[in-house]
């Protein structure tokens, strides 16, 4: 038995099987669950490999890294660049200020560009590496179909991170990468505001510090 189709172009006719169409409903669900199947494994490979330290996320270079034979080597001229970041960043400077005084003193950013970008400043600040310490799956994928990447917070037991402890040899000293810089500015800040206040210039309503 043939079914008719309706035209779709110059008015021409086509005519479908219908054991074709079943044909190509069980292919299309086979090759889906094929690609679920992949991506599961995928994501298996990638926590079993971080879990028993032979991911290569453990050796990805970062600014002041060279990578060799999967191990982070430090590059002296760039080292001296990311400690002087994290000194003006513990100074008070904010990443602007920080971008700024980079440019005045002609260091280039790790693209050669003559501006650093406020995301590089703020995405060194952050990272574990220059301490010596390596932190992997800080984000996972949802997998199939969406595959989405997805903030790692370490609260669910199904996307667990984990941590390398002195891996590779540290640029910065642990104190100065754990500084809690937003307390020491919301204390500063607190201090600037008590000060004007005592002088009656205004009297904003701030929470209190604890």
């Amino acid at each position: 038995m043939r079914i008719r189709t309706t035209p779709i172009k110059n008015g021409r006719l086509f005519y479908v099987n219908p054991g074709g169409i079943l044909k190509a409903q069980i292919q299309a669900e086979m090759a889906e669950a094929e690609n679920q199947n992949r991506s599961q494994s995928i994501i298996w490979g990638i926590k079993t490999q971080a879990e028993n330290g032979t991911s290569n996320l453990y050796s990805r270079k970062c600014y002041g890294y060279n990578s060799s034979d999967g191990t982070l080597i430090v590059n002296p001229e760039e080292a001296k660049n990311v400690r002087l970041i994290f000194d003006l960043y513990l100074k008070g400077y904010i990443i602007v200020k920080i971008v700024n005084e980079l440019f005045s003193r002609k260091i280039p950013s790790p693209t050669g560009k003559e501006r650093w970008c406020k995301r590089s400043i703020d995405t060194m600040l952050s990272n574990e590496k220059y301490t010596g310490d390596i932190v992997v799956l800080k984000t996972y994928s949802s997998g199939y179909p969406n595959n989405r990447r997805i903030k790692n917070t370490n609260t669910d037991e199904q996307h667990p991170m984990y941590i390398a402890k002195n891996a590779h040899e540290p640029i910065i000293p642990f104190e100065m990468y754990h500084f809690d810089y937003k307390s020491f500015l919301w204390v500063s800040l607190t201090v600037i505001i008590r000060t004007v206040v005592f002088f009656g210039k205004f009297t904003p309503i701030l929470r209190q510090t604890p």
